[in-house]
């Protein structure tokens, strides 16, 4: 099933929406709104259950919304408190990150009888589990429009190579009976469609992750000497789950390399089924503090100094928007989405990093990381320029305004609306 493109767009190109401009086909007088169902796998701490929450109760009173959510996994923090009171929401137990027969058939039932009781015209699906659930189930319930975004993908750093080739054969068949896949980033969305050739290009849009960023800028001082830090301190803020793909042996070498850098110290935020081999990893550093879960992580980037991301494989990673949003320029592998994030210019640099006008990406190497650390710590004007654009950078491309809009744009396009010809780039 496909659905038709933006005016003016030849086939065999990605789509990228921007927010819509007011002028639009509206429905005809009298007619219900249309019904849109998110379904996404859990709502964990992380930025793909912000951006789903934030769908389902932004988009309440342009369209009827809803959401449906499994439980999270034993260890995991919930967000289930963002659901707010616009949108509705289902919990359905069953359906969980874990692969399990029994549950998945059950969960399956369940969000297709939900499906055919509530006759959505657009399912939206978040995350593997959910989106191979979701959209077979609005396939057989006679949904007309599939929608499924990759906030990440599964193809690199999760399974060994059989488990990655049936991913790679499940997502195409998958593929087959979505309407429109969204990216968040263009080096995704070629990476999805020219490496991993889940479908053709002219089945991607490209609609840039978006969060709530004004607010995110804390009282530096007290917040530093909340966590220990020294005025001299340069911190280096690493957060995210502790989890196989965020590599955090290679967060433990670079902390393990920072005795060249004497006044280095680092705030690690999380958790996660890898925090005991990083503990263990560091055991000898005392300039390491680990925080687990911290429920305002904006307090993190108000102690930092530079954010740090480790990661094997990110799609646009949250943490990065966040610390480009209170001002912190960041040292990143240079992995996935990531090298979208990085403001032009972009210069490459001996050692194989990029220097961006906002951050440096790196190759999965510590000493290379340790190197840009080094550098921004020894020219703090550099890393002042470097926080201030990436400021401007995050709340010109990341604003959850922009998000919302443009994904409202996707749905009425979608749906056969009018949407102005200056929404796809």
């Amino acid at each position: 099933m496909e659905g038709p493109l933006p005016s003016g767009k030849s086939r065999g190109s990605v789509v990228t929406l921007r927010p819509a401009a007011s002028r639009r086909r509206a429905p005809a007088k009298g007619s219900p709104p249309a019904k849109v169902v998110q379904i996404i796998t859990r709502l964990n701490i992380g930025g793909t259950s912000r951006l789903v929450c934030a769908l389902n109760e932004r988009l309440s009173g342009s369209f009827g919304t809803g959401l449906v959510h499994g439980c999270v996994a034993p260890g995991e923090a919930s967000m289930a408190a963002l659901l707010g009171p616009a949108g509705s929401a289902t919990y359905v137990p069953e359906m969980s990150r874990k692969i399990s027969l029994r549950s998945d058939i059950r969960a399956f039932w369940k969000i297709l009888r939900l499906l055919r009781d509530v006759r959505p015209q657009i399912v939206h699906t978040h995350t593997a589990k959910a989106g191979a659930l979701g959209r077979v189930a609005a396939r057989l319930a006679g949904v007309p429009l599939i929608v499924h975004t990759y906030h990440g993908h599964i193809f690199e750093g999760y399974f060994g190579r059989l488990g990655t080739s049936l991913c790679l054969l499940a997502e195409r068949l998958l593929a087959r009976i979505t309407t429109r896949l969204v990216a968040i980033s263009p080096a995704q969305a070629t990476e999805l469609s020219s490496i991993y050739k889940l479908a053709a290009p002219e089945k991607f849009s490209i609609v840039p992750n978006g969060f709530e960023l004004r607010s995110l800028r804390h009282r530096r001082d007290a917040l530093r000497r909340k966590w220990g830090f020294r005025d001299s301190d340069f911190v280096i803020a690493w957060v995210g789950r502790m989890e196989p793909i965020k590599n955090v042996e290679l967060l433990a070498a670079v902390v393990r390399l920072s005795a060249r850098l004497p006044q280095a110290r680092f705030l690690i935020a999380g958790d996660g089924p890898r925090r005991k081999a990083l503990e263990s990893l560091i055991t000898n550093c005392s300039n390491a503090v680990l925080t687990g879960w911290v429920r305002d992580v904006a307090e993190i980037w108000a102690a930092a100094d530079v954010a740090l991301l480790t990661s094997n494989n990110e799609g646009t990673p949250t943490v990065l928007i966040e610390a480009m949003a209170a001002a912190v320029p960041f040292v990143s592998t240079n992995v996935g989405g990531v090298c979208d994030m990085g403001a032009p210019p972009q210069t490459l640099t001996p050692g194989g990093s990029v220097q961006c006008r906002n951050g440096i990406l790196t190759p999965c190497d510590a000493e290379a990381m340790m190197e840009a650390i080094v550098r921004l710590a020894l020219n703090p004007s550099l890393a002042a320029k470097m926080g201030n654009a990436g400021r401007e950078y995050a709340l010109r491309n990341y604003s959850v305004e922009g998000f919302i809009s443009s994904m409202e744009a996707l749905y009425r396009n979608l749906l056969g609306e009018d949407v102005p010809e200056q929404i796809a780039a």
